[in-house]
């Protein structure tokens, strides 16, 4: 049986942006995509609330998910699949801590927003909301992350790489 491990924020806890609270197991993300892959597929969901890439939070600890992704692994191995959901709230500390672009808050409330509005508005409005919006904040993570990339994050990338066995 293929293991995936989503390894996410809070979009993978479940958070409900509406509320602050959590959505039921039933209604999270992960659940909805095991029970679309069916019953031979197991699908490990592995959220936390404001998990970060790589940046500790000084409010809340045991965040930092370059920490916590290691031995998460370790414990569901053997791993098929990793899908890493991280960006939401790294890139909200990261843009704190150097800066937003112009139109990066506006992308980062959207992603925010989005499993609470995509599929009313999309069936309302017969407009796909997801793709867009997940695409620009793709964009966001890449130019974040490679400025990562620049100032040192390389070598821990390489260390998950050679512990995926890549």
């Amino acid at each position: 049986m293929p293991v995936i491990v989503v390894f996410g924020d809070s979009n993978t806890w479940g958070s409900d942006p509406a509320t602050g609270a959590r959505f039921s197991r039933a209604q999270r993300w992960p659940t909805v995509m095991q029970r679309e892959l069916g019953p031979e597929f197991d699908v490990i969901a592995e959220g936390l609330r404001g998990r970060t890439t790589v940046h500790d939070d000084p409010i809340e600890p045991f965040r930092s998910g370059a920490d916590a992704l290691p031995p998460c692994l370790m414990s569901h191995a053997p791993v098929d699949l990793v899908i890493l959901a991280l960006p939401i709230a790294w890139l909200a500390l990261d843009g704190k801590a150097r800066g937003f672009l112009t139109w990066e808050k506006s992308v980062l409330f959207a992603l925010w927003i989005l499993p609470l509005v995509s599929r009313a508005t999309g069936s309302a409005l017969h407009i796909p909301l997801g793709a867009p919006i997940l695409m620009l904040g793709f964009a966001m993570a890449i130019r974040r992350a490679m400025a990562e990339v620049s100032v040192g994050i390389g070598s821990r990338l390489l260390a998950w790489s050679n512990l995926l066995g890549g």
